[in-house]
């Protein structure tokens, strides 16, 4: 299933740009992550406790970035595998641009699923994978934002 979109972030590419590489704002940004933390230069570890329906599951995670052109673009490849739900597969590019506005950030994402999480179907989670995506940039705004409401 692919996801891709753009949106306007009011702040320049630089700060985007941090927030999108601070583990604590990526954390807070994603639903149900309950730890998030770098391991090395290029991955991130974590935790993401979720109840889809009648069913509750913890979701090992990991990330890790490559093609990094730092303050333009980047890769994250993620992967949450090992549960009695099944397993998510992801990669997600996304590229910055300065804009009037502050920052236009583009993203495309590709995620694959199996297992319990796939018989889900696959209309019921697109939509839930679209609102995910949208309540991630809700709250990575609004973490922006806060972090940053000193320095404006």
């Amino acid at each position: 299933m692919e996801i891709s979109g753009s949106t306007i972030v009011n702040h320049p590419p630089e700060v985007v740009w941090e927030s999108l590489y601070d583990a604590e704002t990526i954390r807070r940004s994603i639903s149900g992550c309950v730890e998030l933390e770098w391991v090395s230069e290029t991955e991130l570890k974590g935790i993401i406790k979720k109840k889809f329906g009648p069913v509750k599951s913890t979701f090992p995670i990991e990330l890790s970035v490559s093609d990094v052109v730092k303050y333009e673009s980047y890769t994250m490849h993620g992967a949450s595998k090992g549960t009695s739900f099944g397993y998510v597969v992801g990669e997600a590019n996304f590229r910055l641009e300065a804009v009037e506005e502050g920052t236009e950030l583009f993203y495309v994402a590709e995620i694959n699923m199996g297992g319990r999480v796939a018989q889900i179907g696959s209309r019921l989670m697109s939509s839930a994978a679209k609102k995910i995506v949208a309540d991630f940039f809700a709250a990575f705004f609004a973490e922006i934002d806060s972090a940053n409401e000193d320095k404006d």
